[in-house]
């Protein structure tokens, strides 16, 4: 926020060379003086061009509106809660929440950029919110003050009206910024929206603050050159050249590579701690306490703060766990710990692995817990299958070959996320899983048994060979018989890909393309005790089409590769304009997503 030339209060000094304006103030002054004519002040002073104003202005426009957005998401989940089925499932109910599904399904790829989309309603929330914010920016004129050089020189200011305005719409910001980078978090607590779907928020938020630190740096850097005193600035007012150098943490913080992120996670974490509080103690004294600056670093002190202690106090509450490591056939590892701990079917949680190095001791993990707690038991055990790449879980895979059945220390940050409640209105449920995303079927099967929620499940598992299953089929006949008793009936297809598989209209990213190609339709069924298999690719349009023609109300959950969850999530969305239109058999449809990456 550099202000040359702004009156800072009673008692202030200038500004020494190595700190802050003295005396250091909580607030600086809004009182102006203006020596041009009265109409030239006037003209200053107005609304939306008064700097002694411009955070009220700007900043508390900008966190109403977040805060709107919040509190809309929130009336929704509240609406949902207390609305019953026979309003969401008559007719005007059936197409205002069809039309709320469709756009929250609705996903695109974008073969030239390999880039998969968010949904359809995130999309447009990032557009209205890139409109508001544009409009905020620029609507008002001037960009630049009139000033003058020379004997009669003019001088509105030496802050350039459009930096003021995208200075304080940029930290007004940061509070959101955190709160949406927790895992605990207000958002989650008031939306009822997992930290992991929230994540799009948070890279697009410190995408927009990123782009208004830029309009607010560059129009000073212009300013200053055109008054020959640049290089007098930056090299005796620290609170100018914080301002600089914060963009440099800043940038990297929010454009680091997404696939250097993946390959190396490990160092994307740590480097992460490290630039965060170096770009916020460059950002507090660049701001130099003008206005209520201060008043945003904290608001993210508190929000971050209390995100920060209540998952301590959950990884706290879940002590330490002793974790054995098994190799699995598939080439993924099992890991499993017994924990107190009670979590929803579907649901993750962070594991921090004690070994393999400090970078890997100190970084937590999330997986899938592929198992459910045991009902009127004290302790469960919770069972993990993953995947190997690089960093812990390579090192998870060398224990697992070199040394089976090792016992590991590990601390546990979670539960986290889980199926929606709403599942419960569903009489039939489908379940399409693509390779290691099968971590989701036991506890989703146990739990529809369990619950007597569902009379009728098929559950659609996509792998790369049937040797990926293998020590999954006891357990999958076991549960097919415990539905049975229940007169459940459980359908269970297995679709082998296998290396020959050719690629599908939707390319996939990341993982094994032959595991995750898993578009196209499959032929060749082999019958097999209690289940069916067949060769190639599922077809899940079709598939998904089949299931809605069968039940009242259907709940659909997918969980694997990228290109499959979109593909499931576009099947999912056209069934509900079908629902839009009256054309459906089923009343209603939901869905619940889990993705290997975030």
């Amino acid at each position: 926020m550099n202000m040359n030339g702004m009156n800072m209060g009673s008692g202030s000094t200038a500004m020494s060379l190595v700190g802050l304006t003295k005396p250091i103030q909580w607030h600086s002054s809004r009182v102006a003086s203006c020596k041009m004519t009265p109409a030239q002040c006037a003209w200053k002073s107005a609304k939306w061009r008064n700097w002694y104003t411009a955070d009220l202005d700007y900043s508390h426009a900008m966190v109403v509106f977040m805060c709107v957005t919040i509190a809309f998401f929130a009336a929704v989940k509240l609406l949902s809660r207390i609305t019953n089925t026979r309003i969401r499932r008559s007719p005007s109910g059936k197409r205002v929440l069809g039309f709320y599904r469709y756009i929250s399904y609705r996903s695109y790829y974008l073969q030239t950029f390999d880039w998969y989309s968010p949904s359809l309603g995130v999309i447009l929330i990032g557009a209205i919110g890139s409109v508001f914010t544009i409009t905020l920016l620029l609507a008002v004129k001037p960009y630049y003050w009139p000033n003058t050089k020379g004997a009669h020189a003019v001088s509105f200011g030496s802050s350039p009206p459009i930096a003021t305005r995208a200075g304080w719409m940029s930290l007004s910001l940061l509070p959101f910024i955190m709160a949406l980078s927790a895992k605990q978090n207000l958002i989650t607590l008031l939306t009822g929206v997992s930290h992991e779907k929230l994540q799009v928020f948070h890279q697009w938020t410190a995408y927009a603050m990123l782009i208004l630190a830029l309009v607010h740096t560059f129009p000073f850097i212009v300013y200053h050159i055109w008054l020959g005193d640049m290089m007098m600035q930056y090299s005796m007012t620290i609170w100018y050249w914080t301002g600089i150098a914060s963009l440099i943490p800043q940038a990297y913080l929010t454009l680091f590579p997404r696939f250097l992120r993946s390959r190396y996670y490990e160092f994307f974490k740590l480097s992460h701690f490290l630039a965060a509080p170096l770009f916020l103690v460059l950002l507090f004294l660049h701001c130099n306490f003008r206005l209520t600056s201060w008043d945003y670093f904290i608001a993210t002190v508190c929000v971050y703060g209390v995100s920060l202690l209540v998952s301590w106090g959950r990884g706290l509450k879940n002590e330490k766990h002793t974790a054995t490591v098994e190799r699995l056939d598939g080439g993924l590892v099992g890991v499993r710990m017994e924990s107190k701990m009670r979590w929803r079917a579907g649901g993750h949680v962070f594991v921090r692995f004690i070994c393999g190095g400090l970078s890997n001791s100190i970084s937590a993990h999330p997986f899938t817990i592929a198992s459910s707690p045991t009902i009127g038991k004290e302790g469960s055990e919770i069972k993990l299958f993953i995947k190997p790449h690089s960093g812990i879980t390579a090192r998870l895979r060398s224990i697992a070959e070199n040394q089976p059945n090792r016992k590991l220390t590990a601390t546990i940050e979670g539960p986290y996320g889980g199926l929606p409640r709403s599942f419960k209105e569903f009489s039939s449920i489908l379940i399409l899983v693509g390779g290691s995303g099968g971590s989701i079927v036991v506890p989703m099967l146990e739990h529809f048994i369990a619950t007597n929620a569902a009379t009728g499940i098929h559950l659609v598992w996509a792998v790369k060979s049937k040797d990926a299953i293998a020590w999954f089929e006891p357990e999958l006949l076991r549960l097919q018989s415990a539905a049975s008793a229940k007169h459940i009936a459980v359908k269970i297809s297995i679709h082998v890909t296998g290396d020959h598989s050719t690629k599908p209209t939707s390319l996939i990213n990341n993982e094994s393309e032959a595991e995750k190609d898993l578009t196209l339709s499959g032929t060749s069924e082999e019958p097999v005790t209690g289940m069916s298999v067949f060769q190639g690719r599922p077809e899940i349009p079709v598939i998904v089409t089949e299931a809605s023609e069968k039940a009242t109300a259907v709940g659909i959950i997918a969980c694997g590769p990228t290109g499959m969850v979109l593909d499931v999530q576009n099947a999912a969305a056209a069934l509900q304009l079908q629902i839009v239109m009256g054309r459906a058999a089923v009343e209603e449809a939901g869905l619940h997503t889990e993705r290997f990456s975030w």
